[in-house]
């Protein structure tokens, strides 16, 4: 899957971003045009500017209220365009008019469009509605009867307030009014991911609304429906306000803080709004029938992040490429900052969407209508995984300042002329009160969560992470239920303790729950790296497998070690996911690794590969060596690299597993080893190619290299790499062509030398050239006495078996300076070098 996502500024900027991003205007793909900013003829014409200069693309445009997302930020008055490019799925896209049509008659349409002849696949829809469209409960009423298989996510388009515009719908040939539009992906790739939060919580015992005349309510509990909301939420004491002043009031937003929790067939979320032109209280967007039963909610700001969190943990299990919100109007009216903070976590995943007035989402196994939700879908053609940032919670001043807005206005409305609290307020502040600690604190574990954590993480500097995942919590859940699990969890986590305890380590080492399967054990960076792992051994000894007391429930759990990073907790559940299908259950990330590609499978990479060698982007980088003795740059080692279409660097660790597993690699070894070869045909330095085991052993390769090298202008300047850690088994094979090479003045060298398990007599065999002492000792020399014994017999040797010695991984001065005093004649590290393309080396230069 391919996603653009650019601020619009004319269909001329546009054309040369995609001409810019090797766009094939010619694909077939999906084309969102979202605008808060544009009038009806504006919003066409652009629609068709697009379809020109994309002929395949399949155009769906529409309106956001107030603002538009992009890439997780609010922008006001503002066009977006998203073009999506699927490999695998094919985009279907449909219109529905609703226009002298019954609500049955448009679910029938839209089941007949997308359901495929009863097909038992789950389609996810999207859905937008046009104007106003009030019949919309009945029509997720007739889908749901109609068919479990489709699901629906979407909405009501929003208004653009800035124009007194109705909100509207269009393709690249209409507006269309009194309608619907709808696109679906189909396939058997097809996976998606379906969100909510609501940040509603209920504060009275249910009610029924006793009579509606269309979306006017008129009586709530055979009460007039204004004495009623009244009478709830503002009990006067001596001196009452007047109808006329409380209907004032709910007219000034005052009443979108209370929604209608429906119960029953009838779900979902309803807001009431004062009709002061009619004199009654109505629900927007939508009817109620008579008899609907309510009760009523409060948008409660800090529950945002406990959902915002529940969806975040939740989208860790779900393959994602692609992210887009549909979230409500009203979230920007009783929840200032909450609209900004929930999109925070998907910044860096390109989140892009729409505010509503109304979304419309399957959630527990039917369509419903909501009313103030925020609805965020994911959509993937491959198992891709994206983690969502999991400090989120920086942002905490926002939900703050959202508390503190919302307890002002309770002020201003309902206590001011020494008014008394209804029975509602007082079970509001009541909820206030208990709810104040659960923002950082996991009850089903018993733990702080990971909000904690990043609080934590400000006044301790945390350096080293175990993550510890119950692997077996789906199963268990499914069979025992989630009570019974979290009190094995709970119970497990005891015992935990109880070992932390005995261990002496009570105060060093420190828990935090990450999702309803996963404990982060974290430690400062005052306990080193070694007792951090004597500890975690223990554990992994005591808990890989795990059994509750209390419950006999029993599990298995997966270890995986961070240590030295940023962002440990997003690299340690990575690493989790990278290695789901392994058989082991222990895992260590150090610091070198980079964990990028390793959410992505296998096909990824291969099509990556197959991209560079089709392209000719398997490309050298090369790394200076500095001769100590003349003060000079006069060798370098060449270093693979992969360059992607859109620029991208990827060093053999991305992809040389994969590319040995599927037999790319003798392939992009020979492309990459003949660029090295033409780019030195005539430079004065000596450069060095690593070859691998995997190369000599193919007798196809060793005669084109061996045919290569007699070719070459300089042979002698040719040094050949081996790494010491290799198994030698075919030790003869070796040798025998290493004397060939030797024979063409080619020179060899071993390295990673001190690193490695190999016989001492297998590295005289081979008769090497140089010996490249490893970096894990050259890293420590200056402040390693043991290190330097090391170095010392290294370079005793060298001399004995007449080899020059070099030495990687040179980060500074200090340790220069040793090797300097020890003789070692070559250096090599980012103190004189780092990496970089032919074309920014310079000739033969004097350094120092």
């Amino acid at each position: 899957m391919i996603k653009i996502a650019q601020i619009y500024k004319g269909i001329v900027e546009l054309e040369k971003h995609l001409v810019e991003s090797n766009f094939d205007f010619q694909t077939k793909c999906l084309v969102k045009i979202i605008t808060d900013s544009m009038d009806k003829d504006t919003a066409l014409q652009t629609a068709k500017d697009m379809k020109q200069m994309i002929p395949n693309g399949n155009i769906v445009g529409m309106t956001s209220a107030s603002a538009v997302i992009y890439n997780g930020e609010q922008l006001v008055n503002e066009t977006i365009v998203i073009i999506e490019v699927y490999k695998k799925l094919h985009i279907k896209i449909r219109t529905f008019s609703w226009e002298n049509k019954s609500a049955q008659q448009v679910a029938e349409e839209v089941h007949n469009a997308f359901c495929y002849g009863g097909t038992k696949e789950k389609a996810l829809v999207n859905i937008l509605f046009s104007d106003t469209y009030y019949d919309v409960n009945d029509f997720l009423d007739s889908i749901n009867e109609l068919t479990p298989m489709i699901q629906l996510a979407g909405g009501i388009v929003g208004d653009l307030e800035n124009q007194g515009i109705s909100g509207f719908i269009f393709t690249d040939t209409k507006i269309l009014e009194n309608s619907a539009i709808a696109f679906v992906l189909t396939g058997e790739k097809e996976r998606h991911f379906i969100g909510l939060s609501t940040s509603m919580e209920t504060i009275s015992p249910v009610y029924e609304i006793t009579k509606v005349t269309g979306s006017h309510i008129d009586q709530i509990e055979n009460q007039p429906a204004l004495t009623w909301m009244y009478e709830h939420l503002n009990i006067a004491k001596d001196e009452q306000l007047s109808l006329e002043e409380w209907c004032k009031v709910a007219n000034d937003e005052y009443l979108v803080h209370f929604p209608l929790l429906m119960e029953g067939v009838t779900s979902g979320t309803r807001f009431v709004q004062y009709l002061k032109e009619e004199d009654t209280l109505s629900t927007y967007f939508s009817k109620l029938p008579n008899n609907s039963k309510f009760r009523v909610g409060y948008i409660h700001p800090k529950k945002s992040i406990q959902e915002g969190y529940d969806i975040i943990t939740s989208m860790l299990d779900s393959p994602i490429e692609s992210l887009f919100v549909y979230s409500c109007l009203f979230r920007k009216t009783y929840l200032q900052n909450c609209s900004k903070w929930e999109l925070t976590p998907y910044i860096n995943n390109g989140i892009c969407g729409i505010f509503t007035l109304g979304e419309i989402l399957y959630k527990d196994g039917k369509n419903t209508l909501y009313n103030g939700g925020c609805a965020i879908i994911g959509v993937s053609e491959q198992d891709k995984y994206i983690i969502p940032s999991a400090s989120a919670l920086e942002k905490k001043e926002m939900i703050d300042d959202d508390v503190s807005y919302f307890e002002e206005k309770m002020k201003k409305y309902v206590l001011k002329n020494g008014m008394q609290k209804s029975k509602l307020f007082q079970t509001l502040e009541k909820f206030h009160l208990e709810n104040s600690v659960d923002t950082f604190f996991d009850a089903n574990f018993g733990l702080p969560n990971i909000f904690q954590y990043d609080e934590d993480s400000k006044t301790v500097k945390f350096d080293k992470v175990c993550m510890l995942e119950l692997q077996t919590a789906e199963t268990i859940i499914a069979l025992a239920g989630e009570e019974k699990y979290y009190e094995a969890c709970r119970d497990i986590i005891k015992e935990m303790d109880g070992m932390i305890y005995d261990i002496g380590h009570q105060n060093t080492l420190f828990a935090y729950s990450v999702n309803y399967k996963t404990v982060a054990l974290v430690s400062p960076e005052s306990i080193s790296e070694e007792v951090f792992m004597e500890c975690v051994d223990a554990m992994y000894t005591s808990f890989e497998y795990v059994t509750s007391k209390e419950t006999d429930i029993s599990g298995v759990t997966r270890f995986a070690v961070v240590v030295h990073q940023q962002d440990m907790i997003n690299v340690g559940m990575n690493t989790l996911f990278a290695n789901k299908e392994s058989q082991d259950n222990f895992f260590i990330c150090d610091k070198d690794m980079n964990l990028e590609l390793h959410n992505r499978d296998e096909l990824v990479v291969i099509n990556l590969l197959k991209r560079a060698i089709d392209q000719g982007n398997i490309i050298p980088y090369y790394q200076g060596i500095h001769n100590n003795s003349t003060r000079q740059i006069d060798k370098y080692e060449a270093l693979m690299r992969i360059v992607d279409t859109d620029g991208k660097i990827y060093t053999p660790y991305h992809f040389m597993d994969i590319a040995k597993k599927h037999k790319f690699y003798n392939r992009i070894s020979q492309m990459m080893i003949g660029q090295v070869l033409t780019d030195f045909s005539d430079r004065p330095e000596s450069v060095s190619i690593n070859i691998s085991l995997y190369d000599i052993v193919s007798p196809n390769f060793r005669e084109w290299f061996i045919n290569k090298l007699k070719d070459h202008p300089t042979p002698e300047r040719v040094i050949i790499e081996f790494v010491e850690t290799e198994d030698y088994a075919v030790l003869d094979t070796l040798v025998g062509f290493i004397e060939e090479i030797h024979n063409l003045g080619v020179k060899i060298a071993i390295d990673d030398f001190g690193a490695g398990y190999s016989t001492l007599s297998a590295i005289v065999a081979l008769k090497p050239d140089f010996l490249k002492i490893d970096g894990s000792i050259v890293s420590k020399i200056a402040n390693d006495s043991d290190s330097r014994i090391l170095l010392d017999s290294i370079q005793y040797l060298a001399g004995k078996m007449g080899t020059k010695s070099i030495a990687e991984y040179v980060e500074n001065g200090e340790i220069q300076d040793v090797l300097e005093t020890y003789g070692i004649l070559y250096s090599q590290g980012y103190f004189f070098s780092k990496p970089a393309p032919f074309v920014e080396l310079k000739e033969l230069s004097t350094i120092g």
